[in-house]
């Protein structure tokens, strides 16, 4: 490629020192050479040994003029600042350098050197050299630079401007025409190279091609496409590609041409050609238009022996050698269908997976060939007693599978099961010798919808087979689904809680036990949870369900008290001491070295003192030997490990426990205490607990406390200890100190005395009341169907105001008000439910004043209390 210069030489430039001229046309050519290698994107060796050239250079031409300024222009100002402005361009150069070292080196750079060069020859370079020559003639110094200023007003700033504008333009324009040139050249370069490369692939291609006119006529074609089709070139070229495809096919051929025309393309088209020697071959073809629009290019490939041998490759890939049935692969795609078609029909069909007995001993005895023989001849019968639809496939060795179709009733195909039971037994004579075995088989049902796969059934089937064995042989078995389910399911869900259990997955919360009434924390209640990777917290319920009865839930149980033991003496460290109970299961309590492993807990324990462990015991727990689980916990207590009953009032031997078992704490169940506030028959139960346990002197806890109003009731009735929600939920061991610090009981806990017992039966007028108005709002907010009583004298409440009630509190001036309040809350319900149907905006407005009048008669009976 020509030069072009970015910076060209013009002898304008020239000062009239010859040294400096020449040294000033060296650094052009420097720059020049740095310009080009830039523009067309050099090596960075290249560039770091033209910028070392141009440094070197720049030092050397900067030396020698200011060698001649300095000669005639001693300690004078111009020499000093023409100094100053050689080093700061030195400085700059270098700077330049180092860009270029970190590939940061742009044309803009250049043109700055390039612009800085001509402003400075044009400028101070030419000025001093003015000054020099008019030494050189014999002038005075001061004349010199009087001559100088005149030479210089010639060049005036204007036109300095004007060149140096021209010239930055000229330099800028003259690189992209640099890197213009290049890629020019180097696109000729390539397209030289692409189609030399084109005609060897063209004609080196072991794929066919060929080229048509807009007609389909063949206009050229490569070596491959002519051996293929049997054709030389010259008689390719006599005939169009309609003339090569089967007559059968040329409508098709020229859908394709036209198709071609207007897509543009088109890909894995698969035909049967004419070859010349008139045979048929299999070829694949892709068509393109040529960039011109006038032509198509075709590429064929033969794949006439591909298609012979995938042929025998499917039938080896989808049915047994020995039999010819349908082997596992070709019956999952058969059931798969029909499974689809059973769908879409809502029909049913039957899985049947079918085992040969004693089939093993004639092979071990006559060999594989023989047994083959009678694999084939038995397979032929029962695909000759099948209906039409139906299939028979081998899954290997003896073992096959039917599937029947269209199953109305699964004992219609309980027939077609003799028969396979009778096909299958009948004698089979070979080489003279007579043979017999009999089957197995397994059944299984599917009905269009079911969520199971194909895989799954043909297992379901499997297990009855195995089942029908189990029996006895030569006989069906129909599988179970629901016993099945339940069994898989449970089995998972061991597995899955085994393998949680072993990453410890499991983790212990704790909630608060306190006195309602004082504020005191007075323990808590480890409770385990599942930390699932996928699901996050699960509560107990999602899985301890699910290893009741089972060796791993005293695995788990064992794992709790360890635990629990651990964060008493963290609680310690942390300020908090309390004993911490933890729930124990009957089957891990009925243990025989039950109370030893808990003596070597506490061993490995010692912060856990006397008192400090709780172990709670369902009352409701399937406890076969009473007398054995009363002496296991006389043997804890005596090591400091006490018990409670929990959830007590469930069960149906309270008293028996409450007199047998030597449990310290009794623990409400919290269906009692959430159901209390509106439903006598739970406050009647509640009541009923809270006196047994002052009858046998056992302390008592309340679980459940959901609301002030709850702990507000079971003070009233005596009990102060509880735990629940409206406290605080369980929480990890790292909020609990937290927790501690912030809680304050209800203010209206602090204030509330326990009700006399002469009183308690306001507590249970209270409670069927507040029954009493649940029904009449759920009946006009049509959420029940049931109507309370509307009478006011039958109703609870007013039964209690006419009997005991009348007798005890007729002297007290707010049992006037209360019975005078019952009759009007009577009467307003009577009349909103007459007018229930009519105005439901009205009806809600009148709900609200229907409850505060409730609220009234509840107040009434707290003044009865206390006064």
């Amino acid at each position: 490629m020509r030069n072009i210069d970015i910076f060209p030489w013009n002898e304008h430039f020239n000062t009239g020192i010859k040294i400096i001229d020449e040294q000033h046309r060296n650094l052009v050519d420097i720059i020049n050479r740095l310009a080009k290698h830039v523009s067309l994107g050099s090596g960075s060796l290249e560039l770091k040994s033209i910028f070392d050239e141009l440094v070197e250079y720049t030092v050397y031409h900067f030396q020698t003029e200011e060698a001649i300024w300095h000669k005639y222009l001693p300690n004078d100002t111009l020499d000093r600042d023409h100094k100053v402005i050689h080093q700061q361009f030195v400085t700059k150069v270098l700077e330049f350098k180092a860009e270029q070292e970190s590939n940061r080196l742009t044309k803009d750079i250049l043109l700055y050197l390039a612009k800085w060069l001509a402003s400075h020859i044009l400028e101070t370079d030419r000025y001093l050299a003015y000054i020099v020559l008019a030494v050189e003639d014999g002038c005075e110094l001061h004349q010199a630079k009087t001559m100088a200023d005149e030479h210089m007003k010639e060049l005036t700033q204007v036109l300095t401007e004007v060149i140096l504008s021209i010239y930055s333009s000229l330099s800028s324009n003259t690189m992209d025409l640099i890197r213009e040139m290049k890629a020019h050249d180097s696109a000729a370069l390539a397209l030289k190279k692409k189609k030399e490369e084109l005609e060897t692939i063209f004609n080196t291609s072991k794929d066919g091609i060929a080229i048509l006119d807009l007609d389909a006529n063949f206009l050229d074609a490569n070596r491959a496409y002519l051996e293929m089709t049997g054709y030389d070139l010259e008689e390719l070229i006599t005939k169009s590609y309609y003339e090569l495809s089967l007559p059968e096919d040329r409508n098709r051929a020229l859908e394709t041409i036209n198709s071609v025309i207007k897509k543009g393309s088109i890909t894995n088209y698969e035909k049967k050609c004419v070859v010349n020697n008139s045979k048929s071959i299999i070829i694949n073809m892709s068509f393109a238009m040529m960039p011109d629009r006038k032509r198509i290019i075709i590429s064929t490939k033969d794949v006439s022996e591909y298609k012979e041998q995938e042929r025998k490759l499917q039938y080896i890939a989808h049915y047994d050698v020995v039999t010819g049935l349908p082997n596992r692969v070709l019956l999952s795609d058969r059931l798969q269908q029909v499974m689809s078609h059973a769908g879409r029909s809502h029909s049913e069909l039957a899985v049947v997976y079918l085992d040969l007995d004693g089939f093993k001993t004639i092979n071990d005895l006559y060999g594989h060939d023989v047994g083959d023989i009678l694999l084939s001849t038995l397979a032929t019968r029962m695909k000759k007693i099948l209906r039409e639809g139906d299939t028979i496939a081998r899954m290997g060795g003896d073992e096959f599978v039917v599937v029947l179709l269209d199953i109305m009733y699964h004992e219609d195909c309980i027939s077609m099961l003799m028969r396979l039971l009778s096909a299958t037994s009948q004698s089979v004579e070979i080489n003279g010798i007579s043979m017999s075995v009999s089957a197995s088989l397994g059944v299984c049902f599917y009905k269009g919808g079911d969520d199971i796969d194909a895989d799954q059934l043909i297992r379901q089937a499997d297990q009855a087979m195995y089942q029908a064995k189990l029996l006895g042989k030569n006989r069906y078995h129909i599988f179970d689904a629901v016993q099945d389910h339940s069994v898989r399911i449970h089995h998972e869900g061991l597995e899955e809680i085994e393998k949680a259990f072993i990453n410890e997955e499991f983790i212990l919360y704790y909630q608060p036990k306190v006195n309602m009434r004082t504020g005191k924390v007075i323990g808590a209640e480890a409770l385990i949870r599942w930390n699932h990777p996928q699901k996050g917290i699960l509560p107990p319920i999602k899985f301890l369900p699910i290893i009741e009865g089972h060796s791993l839930l005293v695995r788990v149980g064992d794992w709790v008290m360890q635990s629990a033991m651990n964060q008493i003496e963290q609680f310690k460290l942390d300020g908090i001491d309390i004993p911490i109970s933890v729930n124990i299961d009957a089957l891990q309590l009925q243990e025989d070295d039950f109370v030893k492993k808990l003596q070597s807990l506490l061993l490995l324990h010692p912060e856990v003192k006397f008192g400090k462990l709780e172990l709670e015991i369902l009352e409701t727990s399937a406890l076969d030997d009473i007398d054995r689980i009363s002496s296991v916990m006389k043997e804890c207590q005596e090591i400091g490990v006490y018990f409670s009953l929990d959830d007590f009032g469930t069960g149906y031997s309270s008293l028996t426990y409450l007199k047998r078992l030597p449990a310290k704490l009794l623990k409400i169940d919290q269906s009692f205490v959430r159901g209390m506030l509106n439903d006598p028959d739970d406050l009647a139960i509640l009541d009923g607990v809270i006196g047994l346990s002052v009858a046998f002197q056992r302390d008592i806890i309340a679980e459940g406390v959901e609301s002030i109003e709850h702990g507000e009731m079971l003070l009233r009735l005596g009990c102060e200890k509880a735990q629940g929600y409206v406290i605080a939920k369980p929480m990890p061991p790292e909020n609990f100190s937290s927790w501690m610090k912030e809680w304050k009981p209800s203010p209206t806990w602090l204030e509330i005395d326990r009700t006399k017992r002469d009183n308690i039966q306001l507590l249970f007028a209270e409670v069927e009341h507040k029954n009493w108005i649940d029904k009449i709002v759920s009946y006009l907010k049509d959420e029940t169907v049931a109507l309370a009583v509307l009478y006011s004298h039958t109703c609870a409440f007013g039964k209690w105001l006419d009997g005991n009630a009348e007798k005890q509190y007729a002297a007290n001036p707010y049992f006037v008000h209360l019975k005078q309040t019952h009759e009007e809350l009577h009467h307003i319900a009577d009349l909103m439910l007459k007018k229930k149907d009519i105005d439901k905006i009205v009806i809600e407005e009148e709900i609200d004043k229907l409850l505060v009048k409730s609220n009234l008669l509840i107040d009434l009976l707290k003044k009865l209390q206390t006064s």
